[in-house]
């Protein structure tokens, strides 16, 4: 098994017994291994030992953690040595209340953050861990070209980040958040060419844009002011749309 290559899914991770069984695995060995899902089905506090203990090769590429059950994230899912990681999909991890500081991996390309029912805020330290000893130059997610954040039903707002942070990222994405009532300075984001807001009932202020953006598409946010793209005609053209979808592209 130490040969193993290519995807791998462990799923029904309830039955682990605890973290020795779970270092049984030998998953630090298996240095071909570069897709890897990680599913349980039920919820249980014991989780958040169990994924500790898994002890990832940090060959990985692509790593996917659907219906894990504990209060927060494993230690390792942030650490720097993980390279040639590209794609993390956390899905329906209901009970984890704070991101983990995702920002710090070098070669994170594609972060999707779906059903995280219990996150209420996004903020700094999504980017960079509070103990972290790099500097004031660090620049948080440097590489990541597409964001999506869906189905957060209790995220309320996004902070601001480093001004520098996400120098690469291209496309967000960010769809079903009733909560969410403000969002973090988008402005800062110079290479945003896509954005797309639906179903977030309760936002209001649109936030300002960077020069890069190329298409906007807003769908079913009745809260949220349009007259910054409605009124400045000059720059924006409304292409397509409906009384629930709204898309502009900039001239």
């Amino acid at each position: 098994m130490k040969d193993l290559r290519g995807r791998l899914c462990l799923s029904n991770l309830e039955y682990v017994a605890g973290p020795d069984e779970a270092k049984e695995a030998n998953l630090s060995h298996k240095q071909h291994l570069t897709n890897l899902e990680l599913r349980w089905t039920t919820e249980d506090d014991a989780e958040e030992e169990v994924i500790e203990h898994l002890q990832l090769h940090t060959n990985l590429r692509d790593l996917r953690i659907l219906c894990y059950g504990g209060s927060k994230f494993p230690s390792w899912i942030s650490n720097q040595c993980f390279g040639t990681l590209e794609i993390i999909t956390p899905f329906r991890c209901e009970n984890c209340q704070v991101l983990p500081s995702l920002g710090q991996l070098p070669g994170l390309e594609v972060l999707s953050l779906i059903e995280l029912f219990g996150v209420k805020i996004i903020d700094f330290h999504f980017g960079r861990d509070v103990h972290s000893t790099e500097g004031d130059n660090f620049v948080a997610f440097p590489k990541l070209q597409k964001l999506t954040i869906k189905s957060m039903v209790s995220l309320k707002e996004w902070r601001d980040m480093g001004e520098h942070d996400f120098p690469q990222l291209t496309k967000l994405s960010i769809n079903d958040c009733p909560e969410l009532v403000a969002l973090c300075r988008l402005s800062n984001f110079r290479s945003l060419q896509h954005l797309e807001i639906n179903r977030c009932s309760t936002l209001w202020d649109f936030p300002d844009l960077p020069a890069s953006v190329k298409k906007v598409v807003i769908g079913k946010c009745p809260s949220l002011s349009l007259s910054c793209l409605e009124q400045d005609e000059k720059y924006w053209q409304k292409t397509e749309g409906s009384p629930a979808v709204m898309m502009y592209q900039r001239h």
